[in-house]
């Protein structure tokens, strides 16, 4: 919708943002998708080891025609880094784990509901502490 500007105003950082969040909890489209966006440098800076995790836990993720173009957008994205790069991308996409979203981990109880409300402050102070306002709509 933002990447786009279909049914609103085009907006690559919005995009970036609702992207990494369906990214990071193992959506094989959003994590192509954040992919394509930190090889271009759209609405993020040019990251291309970001760019490669992405597309490689997208890789692993899909099948068939799917899972050949990550692939090939992911050697791509390759050919553009040195091999200190490349070994960090890899790494950190073999060392990913999905992280759920905060609603759905209230449902836990115990001690998970208390560490997570301590993380969830955590977070809200880690957000606000560079004094800006500028909070995704």
């Amino acid at each position: 919708m933002y990447q786009y500007g279909r049914g609103a105003a085009q907006n690559y950082a919005l995009a970036a943002y609702w992207y990494r969040r369906g990214a990071e909890q193992g959506n094989p489209m959003a994590q192509h998708l954040l992919g394509l966006l930190f090889d271009k440098g759209l609405g993020v800076p040019t990251n291309h080891v970001a760019a490669h995790v992405w597309l490689s836990l997208a890789a692993s993720r899909t099948k068939g025609a799917e899972h050949e173009d990550n692939v090939r957008l992911r050697d791509a994205v390759a050919s553009k880094m040195s091999f200190g790069q490349l070994y960090d991308a890899q790494y950190l996409a073999q060392s990913w784990a999905p992280k759920p979203e905060l609603p759905a981990l209230l449902h836990r109880k115990g001690n998970a509901r208390r560490e997570l409300a301590r993380l969830a402050h955590r977070t809200i102070a880690l957000d606000f502490n560079d004094g800006s306002t500028n909070v995704p709509e």
